[in-house]
């Protein structure tokens, strides 16, 4: 499998295609543009892969250390791009790294990189040619650049280094904890990236012994959200775990009833019935479920109810599950998430 990372070189040393707004940084080559599945060897970089590594690092080595606009500036320019570039990110630090100059469509224009920090444990590299494009790669993707330090203090290298994106592990666990599972994380390991939307696929070892795969929306995508993966899972996308041994398999526990937790899904009426069980007040006209959780494995659902004209999205734990909890929320609040109504008119 091939990850082309010219187009961020590209615009660290030529200033990319010139054309205004977001830009998606490194894209893939092999991923199925449909299903999100990886193909080829994934984690397993090709001579290409490695070259355009080597031209990622050659080109942030060209901006320098000087110049640098304070931090009030650096935050709300990463501002811009963070919302340019559709990544959900309540900003919590960001600077400038470096700067430079290039040249797009005859003109000389300043190229910036820039670090940002997120609160949900997110931290990106992102940069800004003059004021027309934005491009950006995640800190996860970009602690597969390491081999690329200096230790010149005027050079920029293509680590992630704000206080909140500098230990790799530390990332991971709090991107893990945010997005509901726990982790201590003992080693992290970027895998590559597929799919339209394009995401990025980074195994996680735990010291707890288990191991998962986060996936998240690159720079650039749009209509996906964090989500984490078992080794099991992720293997079905083309991810497999490199870290940590597959868990052996373990039969469903039966549930309360004699229904598998995880056995065939019931029917629109047991999940009808979920609502008034939970204390939520509605009479459904449709209901729908949307997918489910690939490790809670609860179940996610729209209604359709006169009561909730924001329309009504609940998070339901499978039969028998004594352990996770319902959680309901409206379609503006799914919308953050991702998640699209179809019940009720766009947020």
């Amino acid at each position: 499998m091939r990850y082309s990372w010219s187009m961020l070189a590209a615009f660290l040393m030529m200033g990319g295609a010139g054309t205004a707004g977001a830009q998606h940084g490194p894209p893939p080559a092999g991923g199925n543009p449909t299903t999100g599945t990886m193909t080829g060897q994934v984690g397993t970089m090709s001579q290409a892969d490695v070259q355009g590594l080597a031209d990622f690092v050659e080109g942030t080595r060209r901006l320098e250390r000087k110049d640098l606009q304070p931090k009030s500036t650096a935050i709300k320019h990463s501002k811009v791009m963070l919302d340019a570039l559709h990544i959900a990110c309540e900003l919590t630090d960001a600077e400038q790294l470096g700067s430079g100059k290039t040249t797009v469509g005859g003109q000389s224009v300043d190229v910036g990189l820039y670090e940002t920090a997120c609160s949900n444990g997110m931290g990106y590299l992102l940069t800004l040619v003059g004021k027309a494009s934005a491009s950006g790669i995640s800190c996860f993707a970009a602690s597969a650049t390491q081999p690329g330090e200096t230790s010149d203090p005027a050079k920029v290298d293509s680590k992630c280094h704000l206080p909140a994106n500098q230990d790799i592990n530390a990332m991971a666990t709090t991107v893990l904890r945010n997005a509901g599972t726990a982790c201590d994380a003992q080693d992290a390991k970027w895998l590559g990236q597929s799919g339209s939307p394009v995401l990025d696929y980074t195994e996680v070892a735990c010291h707890e012994g288990q191991g998962f795969v986060l996936r998240s929306p690159a720079p650039g995508s749009i209509g996906a959200a964090i989500d984490v993966l078992s080794c099991d899972d992720a293997a079905t996308h083309g991810a497999k775990c490199q870290l940590s041994a597959p868990a052996p398999a373990v039969a469903a526990a039966p549930a309360v009833g004699g229904t598998p937790a995880d056995g065939p899904r019931p029917d629109l009426q047991w999940f009808k019935d979920a609502l008034g069980k939970n204390g939520a007040t509605c009479d459904v006209k449709k209901a729908r479920v949307i997918g489910r959780e690939s490790i809670k494995r609860r179940y996610l659902v729209e209604y359709q109810c006169p009561q909730l004209p924001q329309g009504l999205v609940a998070y339901v734990p499978s039969p028998g599950d004594t352990v996770n909890a319902f959680e309901s929320i409206d379609c503006a609040a799914a919308a953050e998430r991702k998640i699209a109504c179809q019940f009720v008119g766009p947020h």
